[in-house]
C-alpha cells in the first residue's frame, strides 16, 4: 500500500469545520501559564497533563521550503539587527479549559534574565494548504508565528490571529505594548519589512473569502456533487484551487491601509534576479556573496543543487558527495565560509553542520547530533537552533562553531528535569530487504533487568523528544511510567525509492507489486520487536501496536498478516473498497491506477490490507480515536469488526483533523490509550478509567472469550 496515497488520501480528511478550543481571553491571563517557575518542582512520576502542558515554540511540524507551502519558510526565533536579543513564540495548551495561552517574548542574551513578554493572546494560527483541486484545506498543524525585528531594534513583528483572522502586529520589544499593524479582511499569511525598514509588504489570497461566499450563495439551490467534495471531511464543497497570492503593501500606522504592491515590492518573495530556476532557497552574505539550494529538473528522486556566486562574479556547484538531496539549510558565516545542515548516518537518523569554502575543496563537518534542530539561525559564528533531545522537550540553543559546543540559552520547561522518565536507547537494525532501520526503546519507570515487560509500538518517526509518536496520540513516557516498555519505530525508507525507480509513478508502482512497501515496514516491525524478545526485555505474549496514518496503515497490515500483536489503537482507519468514495470524485483517479473498481469488494487485492475483508478472524482488541472528520472511512472496518462481535472500541472527536489539535481531546485520548493497554496486557494497579468504559471493555472481553471457547468446541 503506497504511503504516497495514502496520505493524499489522509490530506482530503484532514477537515473539520467547527473550531472548539480557542485562545485563553484576557490580557493577563496567561503571564503565569506561560513562563515557568524557578525550577525546583517535587520529584515525581510524569502524569498526562504535564504532555499536555508542555510550553512549545515554534511549528509543530517543518515543512520544507520546497513543498510549496505558504509562508515559504517556518523561522521561529528571530536575533534582533544588534545580536543582543532573541524573540520567539510560546503557546501552552489547557486541557480543563481546552484552550491556549500564546505569547511572544524576547530574551536577552547577554545575561540569564528571564524573558520578556511583549505580547499576549490571539487563537492558535493553523496550516492551511491546497489538495488536489481544493482550496484552504483547515489542519490541526500550528504554524510559525514568523518573529521579525524592525531594522532599528526597538519591536517585534509577528503573525496573530484574533476573531478567526491572521494579522500582522507590532509589539515594543521593552514589552510596553502592542497593537496590530494590518487590517486585512483575509488571512496574512507571509510578511516582509520593506527596504525603507518602515513599510510592511504582505501576503492574502482574497479569493478564498470570495469563493466561501459563493458556495454559501450555492446552498441556496442545492450544491453539484462534483471533484470540490470530498465526503469524509465535509457535507461541503470546497473552493477549487489553486488560488492565488495576492501581495499588499502599506506604512507603518494605525490608520494605514493596505494597497496593491509594486513588482519591487512582490520580489522580497522571491529569490533574487540571479538565482538559478527551481531555487527553493537562498543565502546572501554581508559582503555580498551568494548561494541557492536549487531543485533540479524532475528527477526522482528529487535532486539538489547546491551553487555559489561569490561577490567577485565567479559561480561554484558542490560537487561533493554531501551536497546531496539531504542538505536543508544553508546560511554564511560572519568569516566567509557557507555552511548548510544535512541528514546523515544510519537511516539519516542524525542531523550534521557542514562549512564549504568555494575553491578550496571539500565541505567539511562541524557538528553532529542524534538530536532535532529546528529553526536554526546564524549568530557570528554561532548557531541558535529550537533543539530537542528523546527524553528533553524543546528548547533554545546555542551552537558554537567549529567546536560544536552547546549552549542552553532558554528552557521554557524546567520543571520537567523534575520528573521520573524511562531510561532511552537507540536501536539499529536492518530490514529483510537488507535497509537500515531505527528505533529507540524507551524502558519503563524503575526497569528491573530479567522481568519481561509489556510492549507498545509507537511509530512511525522517531526524532527529537519522544512524545506521543507522529500525530502525538501515544504517550511514550506515560506509557513508561505505567510499566510498559515502549519501541518508537522509525519506518524505513519507502522500498519503491530503492529500486532505481525513474519517476515517483515508478516507485509507487514498485511499492505496491505485492505489497512491497508494507512488507519491507513489517520486516522491520518483527526484527525490532525480535531484538528486544531475544534480550529478554519483552513479553512476546503481551505486545500491542499504535497508529496514525501511514502508521495506521503498518499497523492494520500487521494484525492481518501476523499474530505478533494482542492489541492495537489507531487514530485513522481504514483501507477498504469505500475509500475512494469517501474521499470524492476528484481523489477516485488516484486509486484507479492501483487498486480494482470501487465496487468490487470480492477483489482479491484487498485481503492484505482490508480491516472490513478479514473481520472475521481479527479478533485483537482495537481501539479507535478518529476526528470527527475522518469518521465515515472508519465506518466500514469498525461496523465489519462489531458485526462479528470483535473487541473493537472507537470514540469520535469533533472539531478536528487528520492531526488533531485541541488540548482536551490531547488529554483524554493520553489517557484513554494508556487504560485500553493496561486493560488488554495486565496492569499490576488499578486502571484509571470511566467505570462505564471498563464495563464495555470487560463485555468485550466477555465475547471474545466466549467466541474463542466456541471455536475450540467446533473443532474439538
Amino acid at each position: 500500500m503506497k504511503r504516497t496515497a495514502f496520505m493524499i488520501a489522509c490530506a482530503a480528511v484532514c477537515l473539520g469545520l467547527v473550531p472548539i478550543a480557542r485562545a485563553a481571553q484576557g490580557q493577563g491571563h496567561c503571564a503565569a501559564a506561560l513562563l515557568p517557575g524557578d525550577g525546583h518542582a517535587e520529584v515525581r512520576s510524569l502524569r498526562a497533563e504535564d504532555l499536555v502542558r508542555l510550553r512549545d515554540m515554534g511549528a509543530s511540524y517543518e515543512v520544507p521550503p520546497w513543498a510549496g507551502m505558504v509562508p515559504a519558510e517556518n523561522q521561529s526565533i528571530a536575533l534582533s539587527p544588534d545580536g543582543t536579543k532573541l524573540a520567539f513564540s510560546i503557546r501552552r495548551g489547557n486541557p480543563e479549559t481546552n484552550d491556549f495561552c500564546l505569547g511572544i517574548f524576547v530574551l536577552d542574551l547577554a545575561g540569564n534574565a528571564r524573558p520578556t513578554m511583549i505580547d499576549e493572546g490571539g487563537d492558535l494560527i493553523r496550516l492551511k494548504s491546497e489538495f488536489r483541486g481544493k482550496a484552504g484545506y483547515p489542519t490541526g498543524i500550528a504554524v510559525s508565528r514568523l518573529p521579525r525585528w524592525t531594522p532599528d531594534g526597538k519591536a517585534v513583528l509577528f503573525l496573530k490571529q484574533v476573531d478567526g483572522v491572521a494579522q500582522v502586529w507590532r509589539a515594543a520589544s521593552n514589552g510596553s505594548g502592542s497593537r496590530p499593524v494590518t487590517h486585512s479582511q483575509d488571512d496574512v499569511l507571509d510578511f516582509r519589512i520593506g527596504k525603507d525598514g518602515h513599510s510592511l509588504i504582505y501576503k492574502t489570497q482574497p479569493e478564498l473569502r470570495a469563493g466561501l461566499k459563493s458556495i454559501e450563495r450555492e446552498g441556496r439551490e442545492g450544491f453539484h456533487y462534483d471533484d470540490r467534495f470530498a465526503p469524509m471531511a465535509s457535507n461541503r464543497p470546497f473552493v477549487p484551487g489553486p488560488l492565488p497570492y495576492r501581495t499588499w503593501v502599506q506604512a507603518d500606522g494605525p490608520d494605514a491601509r493596505g494597497r496593491q504592491a509594486s513588482s519591487e515590492q512582490r520580489a522580497l518573495f522571491e529569490p533574487g534576479p540571479a538565482a538559478p530556476p527551481g531555487t527553493v532557497v537562498q543565502a546572501v552574505s554581508r559582503r555580498g556573496d551568494q548561494a541557492w539550494l536549487t531543485v533540479e529538473g524532475e528527477h526522482f528522486p528529487p535532486r539538489l543543487a547546491l551553487t555559489v556566486m561569490l561577490r567577485d562574479g565567479r559561480k561554484m556547484t558542490c560537487t561533493s558527495s554531501v551536497c546531496d538531496r539531504s542538505v536543508s539549510q544553508i546560511w554564511w558565516s560572519s568569516g566567509g565560509g557557507l555552511r548548510f545542515m544535512r541528514r546523515e548516518g544510519w537511516d539519516r537518523e542524525a542531523t550534521a553542520i557542514y562549512e564549504w569554502r568555494p575553491g578550496s575543496g571539500e565541505p567539511r563537518r562541524l557538528f553532529l547530533t542524534n538530536d532535532l534542530l529546528a529553526s536554526c539561525i546564524p549568530a557570528d559564528e554561532a548557531v541558535i537552533c529550537l533543539r530537542e533531545a528523546s527524553n528533553r522537550p524543546r528548547y533554545i540553543s546555542r551552537i558554537a562553531l567549529p567546536s560544536g559546543t552547546s549552549t542552553q540559552l532558554y528552557d521554557p520547561n524546567p520543571e520537567f528535569r523534575r520528573l521520573q522518565l524511562g531510561m532511552v536507547e537507540r536501536l539499529h537494525w536492518r530490514n529483510a530487504n537488507g535497509l537500515e532501520v531505527f528505533g529507540d526503546l524507551v524502558l519503563p519507570v524503575g526497569y528491573k533487568q530479567g522481568q519481561r515487560y509489556p510492549l507498545v509500538v509507537v511509530q512511525y518517526e522517531s526524532r527529537g523528544f519522544l512524545r506521543g509518536g507522529t500525530g502525538d496520540d501515544y504517550p511514550i513516557q506515560l506509557f513508561a511510567a505505567h510499566g510498559l516498555a515502549v519501541l518508537s519505530f522509525d519506518r524505513p525508507i519507502d522500498y519503491g525509492a530503492t529500486v532505481g525507480a525513474k519517476t515517483l509513478s515508478e516507485a509507487q508502482a514498485a511499492n505496491d507489486k505485492d505489497f512491497a512497501d508494507r512488507q519491507s515496514v513489517q520486516s522491520a516491525l518483527e526484527t525490532g520487536i525480535g531484538m528486544l524478545v531475544h534480550r529478554g526485555i519483552v513479553d512476546p505474549a503481551r505486545i500491542a501496536i499504535t497508529g496514525l496514518s501511514d502508521g495506521a496503515s503498518t499497523g492494520q497490515f500487521a494484525l492481518i498478516n501476523s499474530d505478533q500483536f494482542k492489541a492495537a489503537a489507531f487514530s485513522s482507519c481504514c483501507w477498504d473498497s469505500s475509500l475512494a468514495i469517501s474521499v470524492g470524485p476528484g481523489a477516485m483517479p488516484t486509486f484507479a491506477d492501483t487498486y480494482p473498481s470501487v465496487l468490487s469488494d470480492d477483489d482479491p487485492v484487498w485481503g492484505p490490507v482490508s480491516i472490513a475483508r478479514n473481520a472475521a478472524r481479527l479478533d485483537v482488541p482495537m481501539l479507535f480515536q478518529i476526528s470527527d472528520g475522518e469518521l465515515l472511512s472508519t465506518l466500514t472496518g469498525y461496523t465489519a469488526l462489531r458485526d462479528h462481535h470483535q473487541p473493537a472500541d472507537m470514540y469520535v472527536y469533533p472539531g478536528e483533523y487528520h492531526i488533531k489539535w485541541q488540548p482536551a481531546h490531547r488529554l483524554a485520548i493520553y489517557r484513554r490509550s494508556l487504560a485500553w493497554f493496561e486493560f488488554w496486557l495486565g496492569s499490576d494497579g488499578p486502571i484509571d478509567a470511566p467505570d462505564d468504559e471498563l464495563e464495555r471493555w470487560d463485555e468485550l472481553r466477555r465475547e471474545k472469550a466466549g467466541k474463542r471457547k466456541a471455536a475450540q468446541g467446533a473443532r474439538e
